[in-house]
């Protein structure tokens, strides 16, 4: 029976940061615990040298910025620890927009994704990005687009997708992927969607501990509840269990470049 592979949670927060152990020990899963800000990141990569089962990724998402005044500064941090920690790490993220946050501006956003991307196309890591709201998709689609204009090799999963078919056809096109949630799996919003874009674009994530399966009554998810989204995709693919494991694996494979 194939492995699942978790590709976005967050094994440092509560309660997970709890329950490690006996996440990590489920040996049939792969995670990807992903970087929120750059104390974060580091514990992300200090779980992934202890666990062979645990992929680490670094960044700073968009409610993080505010800390800091000087973009340069944090730019230099932040690469400083990826050129320091590239064998222990499988992408820079999560990185992104979000509209949701009223206390800093969507420029200074802006400026801030621009940097921690740079910092990805110098390392040639793929990208972790964070996009919540119509506008703020469409903003970084058009930033990559601009890159992939000027030959910028860059690669990376909009994280956690709740946009519509047109975004993600973009996003596909710019050979980026689609990571889907459990929230496929508690509404049927998305089904038409997932329905017609390339399975060999998805990647399936439970941003755990975020996002719970409805099915599980629990406040929180857990990593191994990513095999809710593998099934929600299957029935919606009208595809074999297993046959869709392995694409979405490979999937993760070709992205993250595992190789543990």
């Amino acid at each position: 029976m194939s492995r699942l592979i978790d590709t976005h949670c967050h094994l440092t927060y509560n309660p997970l940061n709890k329950m490690v152990k006996e996440i990590v020990e489920q040996k049939d899963l792969l995670m990807v615990s992903v970087g929120t800000n750059l104390d974060d990141s580091r514990k992300n990569i200090a779980l992934a040298k202890k666990n062979t089962h645990v992929f680490a990724s670094v960044g700073i998402h968009p409610s993080e910025i505010k800390p800091f005044t000087h973009i340069v500064g944090v730019q230099t941090v932040l690469e400083e620890l990826v050129i320091k920690e590239k064998d222990n790490i499988v992408a820079v993220g999560e990185i992104g927009l979000d509209e949701k946050i009223e206390n800093i501006s969507s420029e200074d956003q802006e400026k801030y994704l621009d940097k921690f991307i740079d910092i990805a196309v110098a390392n040639n890591i793929p990208i972790i990005i964070h996009a919540r709201g119509k506008n703020a998709i469409n903003k970084i689609i058009e930033n990559i687009e601009k890159r992939k204009a000027q030959k910028e090799k860059l690669s990376g999963v909009f994280h956690c997708f709740t946009g519509n078919f047109k975004q993600a056809q973009k996003i596909i096109n710019l050979g980026f992927y689609i990571g889907l949630t459990n929230i496929i799996c508690n509404c049927k919003d998305f089904d038409k969607i997932i329905s017609e874009i390339d399975i060999n674009k998805i990647l399936c994530e439970t941003d755990a501990p975020f996002i719970p399966n409805k099915k599980t009554g629990r406040n929180y998810s857990l990593p191994s509840d990513v095999k809710f989204v593998y099934k929600k995709i299957a029935e919606i693919k009208n595809v074999k269990i297993e046959e869709t494991k392995l694409i979405i694996n490979q999937n993760s494979v070709n992205l993250f470049n595992f190789d543990r």
